[in-house]
């Protein structure tokens, strides 16, 4: 029953990090077609909101690993297992999006925020997929859990 409840949140943590993912994704990316940032807040902004994602990812990756920890099933463990190796993907990713966003905040131009502003687009979106890979994984843990308790 344990294995369900950590399950269970880490599926919700994980489902709330892919949202979180795509709204730093959409606030980094360029509207110009050379690439130009909106402006410097939008990136200061979507620069928190990767810190944000973060901490969601690495609440999914504890979850995770509980759950791991206590399924009974060998298929609640296989599916937590991979939900904390897509947690642990997406929370590199958003720490990557993270450090571009910084970069891109503190680029004394556009044109020099424009590549910071394309990585930390890849890296959000890298953090979205992963998250949402992840609470798919952490929903099928769940649902195996359940079965096995």
């Amino acid at each position: 029953m344990a294995s369900a409840s950590a399950a269970s949140t880490a599926a919700v943590a994980a489902e709330e990090a892919a949202t979180a993912a795509l709204v730093a994704q959409e606030a980094v990316t360029p509207t110009a077609p050379e690439g130009d940032m909106r402006t410097h807040d939008i990136a200061s902004a979507a620069s928190e909101m990767a810190g944000s994602v973060m901490r969601l990812i690495r609440r999914t990756a504890a979850a995770a690993g509980e759950a791991v920890a206590s399924a009974d099933g060998t298929l609640a463990e296989m599916a937590a297992a991979q939900a904390a190796v897509a947690a642990a993907a997406a929370d590199a990713a958003a720490d990557s999006a993270a450090s571009a966003a910084a970069d891109a905040v503190a680029a004394d131009s556009r044109e020099a925020a424009a590549p910071a502003a394309a990585r930390a687009t890849a890296a959000a979106n890298v953090a979205d997929a992963s998250a949402l890979e992840a609470a798919a994984a952490a929903e099928a843990a769940n649902e195996a859990a359940g079965v096995a308790t």
